[in-house]
């Protein structure tokens, strides 16, 4: 067995390669992609074959958590303003997913998001900055039934899991207690 170093982007007695709680790994279609500093320090999307490494996006990668979604690589980064956003890398082109809270504010909240069913769920901001439930379908995206009838209102979905065939998920009531809700989808066998 032989070992070898694949990354060393900034010299040596620098981190490049940002593997922790926040940053993780993912096979996607032959390669491994990543989360690593530019020489500059600004966190960007890369990937090896195990030999080489290429920078895939000129975004700032967010948080650095990815999924694999119907053939896309889904990954956080920073929109040109650098405002975070949900993008897609599929068939070698990098596009903008998510826009929830308009073109002037970060809407991607990447700490709860999951697929279910034949839909990418996931945590962003709307227009009025409150977090509400939105889901991704590979071509567009909408905004799950609110647990509160007010767009003001967070429901502030946190802990996004599956059981049973259902998504279950943790926010706010109308009345503003914490709550456990669930979804239930066909596409994902759950009968109710």
């Amino acid at each position: 067995m032989t070992f070898s170093q694949v990354s060393n982007l900034n010299g040596d007695g620098a981190d490049d390669f940002l593997l922790g709680s926040s940053y993780e790994a993912l096979a996607f279609a032959g390669r491994l992609y990543f989360v690593a500093n530019d020489a500059s320090g600004t966190p960007r999307l890369l990937r090896t074959d195990g030999l080489t490494i290429e920078q895939v996006s000129e975004q700032t990668a967010g948080g650095g958590t990815m999924w694999v979604y119907r053939e896309e690589l889904l990954f956080a980064a920073g929109d040109a303003t650098g405002k975070s956003k949900l993008f897609r890398y599929r068939g070698g082109e990098i596009s903008q997913v998510s826009n929830t809270a308009g073109d002037s504010a970060a809407d991607f909240v990447w700490v709860s998001a999951l697929i279910y069913g034949d839909r990418f769920y996931f945590v962003a901001l709307n227009e009025s900055a409150t977090a509400k439930l939105y889901a991704y379908d590979g071509d567009g995206v909408s905004q799950v039934a609110s647990t509160t009838d007010r767009e003001d209102l967070s429901d502030a979905p946190i802990l996004l899991t599956t059981a049973d065939g259902q998504l279950l998920f943790g926010a706010h009531n109308p009345d503003g207690g914490w709550k456990l809700f669930s979804l239930c989808d066909a596409a994902a066998g759950c009968a109710l």
